[in-house]
C-alpha cells in the first residue's frame, strides 16, 4: 500500500478528502456521487486551533461555524450572551492517572492506594471543570459497555499519609509524572492540581510534558517507560459529539 497510504484516504461517504495540512487544517469537498444524495454543504474545513481562547474568539467573530472543547469557564457566558448555540452532552472521555507497576514505588499497592486517597476529585470537578464533569470510580465511563458503579476512593489525605508510612515512605517520596498539554480539556491544569494535592501528603511529583506522539512512543517502549512512574491520559475516544458550540 505504500508508506503514504494513510495520507490519501478514500471512502464512500458524503465528502471527499482534498488536503491535509499537518497542524493546520483538513479540507473535504462534497461527494456528488454519494449514494444517499448530495450534502447541503459543498465543503468542510476542519481547522486545528490549539489555544482555547482563540477557538472561543474565532467562534464569536464568525470565523468558525462550530467549535469543540470549549473551556468550562466560558460555557455559561456564551450561553447567556445568546450569540452562539451551546450544546453540552455527557462524554465518555475519562481522564485518569496510570501507574508504572514495574517500577518502585508503584509496585506497592499501599502507595497506589495512597495516591488515590490524596486526590480531591470532587474539588477538581468543581474548580477546574466548573461542575461540567463527574467523578467516576474507574477508567470505564458510564456510557461505555462494561461500566460498573464500583466504590471509589474518597478524599482522605490522613489515610494517604498513613499508607505511605506503612509502605516505608514516612518522609515522603519523589515521582516523575508525565502529562499531555492541550491533548485533553484542561489536562495540564489537572496535572498541576494533582501535583499540588500530592505535595500536601509528602509526594513530590515532577511534571514532564511531552508532545503526544512522543508520549505514546515512550509509553509503548519498555526501556523508556522505566523513566516514568505515572502518566496522565484520557480513555477512551469521545463520541462524535461532545461539549461544543455552533453559530446560529
Amino acid at each position: 500500500m505504500g508508506k503514504d497510504f494513510t495520507l490519501h484516504p478514500v471512502g464512500t461517504g458524503p465528502f471527499k478528502f482534498v488536503e491535509w495540512v499537518r497542524g493546520d487544517r483538513v479540507v473535504l469537498e462534497r461527494n456528488d456521487d454519494y449514494y444517499e444524495g448530495k450534502s447541503r454543504l459543498d465543503k468542510i474545513i476542519v481547522r486545528t486551533v490549539r489555544e482555547d481562547s482563540a477557538r472561543v474568539l474565532g467562534l464569536q467573530a464568525g470565523d468558525y461555524d462550530v467549535a469543540v472543547r470549549i473551556p468550562p469557564e466560558d460555557v455559561s457566558r456564551l450561553m447567556n450572551e445568546g450569540r452562539v448555540r451551546v450544546y453540552a452532552e455527557q462524554s465518555n472521555r475519562v481522564l485518569y492517572v496510570g501507574f508504572n507497576l514495574a517500577k518502585k514505588p508503584f509496585d506497592d499497592v499501599r502507595v497506589r492506594q495512597a495516591l488515590n486517597y490524596a486526590i480531591d476529585k470532587e474539588s477538581i470537578v468543581k474548580n477546574i471543570y466548573q461542575d461540567r464533569a463527574a467523578v467516576v470510580p474507574n477508567v470505564v465511563g458510564p456510557l461505555n459497555t462494561g461500566y460498573a458503579a464500583v466504590k471509589g476512593y474518597e478524599y482522605d489525605p490522613a489515610k494517604a499519609k498513613k499508607l505511605l508510612a506503612e509502605a516505608g515512605y514516612s518522609n515522603g517520596l519523589e515521582i516523575t509524572f508525565w502529562t499531555p498539554k492541550g491533548r485533553y480539556l484542561k489536562d495540564y491544569e489537572l496535572a498541576q492540581v494533582i501535583q499540588q494535592q500530592l505535595a500536601a501528603v509528602g509526594i513530590k511529583a515532577k511534571l514532564e510534558v511531552f508532545e503526544w506522539a512522543r508520549t505514546c512512543r515512550h509509553s509503548a517502549d519498555p526501556r523508556k517507560r522505566r523513566n516514568s512512574t505515572c502518566t496522565s491520559s484520557g480513555l477512551p475516544p469521545p463520541p462524535a459529539r461532545r461539549d461544543g458550540c455552533s453559530t446560529d
